[in-house]
């Protein structure tokens, strides 16, 4: 949230926890209540380990709004500019989206597959090993699918099934 805020929730509390950051957080992301990754503005990375967060330093300039992967080990952001990026556990990697959009949502499947969508209706399709190209390129901008009513990149709990809702559109 604004100024770094990370509120973590324990049955009926919420609690804030030092993020590490006063950078805006856009998004997080997690596998598990102890390994969880947020990204913001300004390419700010935090990174929950061990019940506290640290920064990830020097992986991006472009601010990044969205987060989600498959494993701590698969996990891919995606923000201003097209920018694409999959961290592998260890370090983050830029992938060529083809794209200067600003990318607001992203999702991943087990089988490999990265999913991201964005301004002027652009959605892109990639997978671990090949960079996101654009599949289609509408005329509605895509935020978030909790953020003005924008697309929500959903997938079945085992990751097998990748579904985009447009709230509001015509196609589902």
């Amino acid at each position: 949230g604004t100024g770094g805020t990370i509120l973590r929730i324990d049955g009926t509390a919420a609690r804030a926890m030092p993020s590490g950051t006063t950078q805006l957080l856009e998004a997080v992301w997690g596998t598990s209540a102890t390994s969880v990754l947020a990204v913001g503005d300004g390419g700010t990375v935090v990174r929950l380990s061990g019940g506290a967060w640290g920064a990830m330093p020097g992986v991006t300039t472009q601010s990044l709004l969205g987060v989600a992967g498959t494993s701590a080990t698969d996990v891919y952001a995606v923000g201003a500019g097209g920018t694409v990026l999959r961290f592998n556990g260890s370090s983050w990697s830029p992938m060529t989206s083809g794209s200067s959009q600003t990318l607001w949502s992203v999702a991943a499947r087990a089988d490999g597959s990265v999913y991201a969508s964005g301004d002027a209706g652009t959605i892109l399709r990639g997978t671990r090993e090949v960079a996101p190209v654009t599949i289609a390129a509408l005329h509605e901008d895509f935020e978030d699918g909790n953020y003005s009513g924008g697309p929500a990149w959903t997938t079945d709990s085992a990751g097998a099934g990748v579904r985009l809702e447009v709230v509001g559109g015509e196609a589902h």
